[in-house]
């Protein structure tokens, strides 16, 4: 009877295990193409939305540089394993037609993208160091994300989604600069994220 017991507490106990090893994958990010979960590499592209320019902006609100060009080219690195997002590696991310002409990315760094609701997330940036050219000053600063949540993904099940950048980076010497834009994801059609 009571090895019954223990054996009947045993099952009970990997019940439980497995119930809430579920709740723990359940929450993990993965990316939609056209509306279909993804589990292999995908390659996309974050191009700035056409007819709009990305700003960025000094401690004290001044603009430091408008680029009307900007994009990034990179690929998710897979099987999804990190709980928290998306890995994903940067191949080519570069600005263009800046006003200062002096803005430039020196690193990429890497990428993560994290569901947070329906078809939507964070895209935190690690490690890039972008060049930015402040008119005020007339010098030139480094600015890094370090590990920043850089902005905001809509996906859609067709058509492009929407990158928003909305964030600060810390550049040397002229303290922090604010980035913003807006970018549409050119590639893959139907990009999104859910968990």
């Amino acid at each position: 009877m009571k090895f019954s017991k223990m054996l009947g507490l045993a099952a009970l106990a990997v019940a439980a295990f497995t119930a809430l090893a579920a709740v723990g994958t359940a929450s993990a990010t993965t990316v939609e193409v056209g509306g279909v979960g993804q589990n292999k590499s995908v390659a996309f592209t974050i191009s700035l939305k056409s007819g709009t320019s990305t700003v960025f902006k000094d401690t004290t609100g001044n603009v430091a540089d408008t680029c009307t060009g900007s994009e990034t080219n990179g690929s998710t690195v897979a099987p999804f394993t990190n709980v928290n997002g998306v890995n994903a590696t940067v191949i080519e991310y570069f600005f263009n037609g800046c006003t200062s002409g002096k803005t430039q990315v020196l690193k990429g760094g890497t990428l993560s993208f994290e569901w947070t609701k329906n078809t939507e997330g964070l895209l935190r940036s690690s490690e890039a160091e972008i060049t930015v050219y402040d008119n005020m000053f007339g010098a030139t600063a480094v600015c890094k994300t370090g590990t920043t949540i850089i902005g905001t993904v809509t996906g859609v099940a067709t058509g492009q989604a929407t990158l928003h950048v909305n964030t600060v980076l810390a550049c040397g010497f002229l303290g922090t600069a604010k980035w913003e834009g807006t970018y549409s994801f050119t590639s893959p059609n139907g990009f999104g994220l859910k968990q």
